[in-house]
């Protein structure tokens, strides 16, 4: 455990860069799953609305 810790942090102090990359790529991909859970829970709404409107319609 102990080689295995010590390779990371001689990995991450060789190459910041990546560690950098590496926040940004989850940071645009907890973005992009963001909109997209606000999209359908949108889509969710407008679908829920019209079958209200059309069950009052109906009735």
């Amino acid at each position: 455990m102990d080689q295995q810790d010590l390779v990371k942090s001689n990995q991450f102090s060789q190459n910041p860069h990546f560690f950098n990359y590496l926040e940004k790529q989850i940071f645009i991909i907890y973005s992009i799953a963001f909109t997209f859970l606000r999209f359908l829970f949108y889509c969710h709404s407008l679908i829920s609305y019209e079958v209200n409107d059309r069950g009052i319609e109906t009735v």
